[in-house]
């Protein structure tokens, strides 16, 4: 049985591997059919999405520093700095139209397959924290601070899509991201647009999230 669970992990990074290259394949091939560069942006959007579950994964393998409390904390918090980008690939589906010569439903195959890998790699990284937190809480404050995580995340979309921030910004330009983070707690009615978003958004990955996760447990 053990065995076979090594095998399972083993076989994961291998399939995501695989789906992220066929995603590359397809933007590739519309650059070659269409001699346009329109979503090679979909590669960089994917390798920081491939950022926490690598974090979270390089953490687990290495007992050493799985079971250093301070260290996992550390790493949790370096690790939500980056999860809204597993997540952020979803909305890059706003791009999605009809552009000539290529048929709407190749881009869309195109979009879905970054989203696809990228949700997996979010979905994937989540449940690894998970693991290592359950060694210092109960399960079911595990599950309310992945509730916290994904509503998290879906703020960090907004700030990335609307308001064009990124990860790297809380170490490039923190006082100009702080101050517009601040704006949005300080007058939360004149930025009502923000939180509806961060509100809908953010029941709509935690369903996606836990509905992944009841049939994880066999229970769908």
């Amino acid at each position: 049985m053990k065995d076979q669970v090594k095998t399972i992990r083993n076989s994961l990074p291998i399939f995501l591997l695989g789906l992220m290259a066929w995603a590359v394949l397809l933007a590739f091939g519309r650059v070659y059919l269409s001699e346009s560069k329109l979503y090679l942006f979909l590669i960089w959007n994917l390798f920081l999405a491939w950022v926490p579950f690598y974090m979270i994964s390089f953490i687990g393998a290495r007992e050493k520093y799985a079971k250093r409390k301070t260290f996992v904390i550390l790493a949790a918090g370096a690790w939500l700095l980056f999860f809204p980008n597993t997540l952020y690939i979803i909305t890059d589906l706003f791009h999605l139209r009809p552009r000539s010569p290529i048929p709407l439903w190749y881009d869309l195959v195109l979009i879905f397959s970054f989203l696809w890998a990228g949700l997996i790699l979010g979905v994937k990284s989540l449940w690894d924290l998970e693991k290592l937190l359950t060694q210092w809480l109960s399960a079911r404050a595990v599950r309310f601070l992945s509730v916290c995580f994904l509503f998290a995340a879906s703020y960090g979309i907004y700030l990335g899509r609307f308001e064009r921030w990124n990860s790297w910004d809380i170490l490039t330009d923190p006082l100009l991201l702080f101050g517009s983070v601040w704006s949005h707690f300080t007058d939360p009615f004149e930025n009502s647009s923000v939180w509806k978003m961060t509100l809908i958004f953010g029941i709509m990955i935690n369903a996606l999230f836990f509905t992944f996760d009841q049939i994880k447990r066999n229970r769908i």
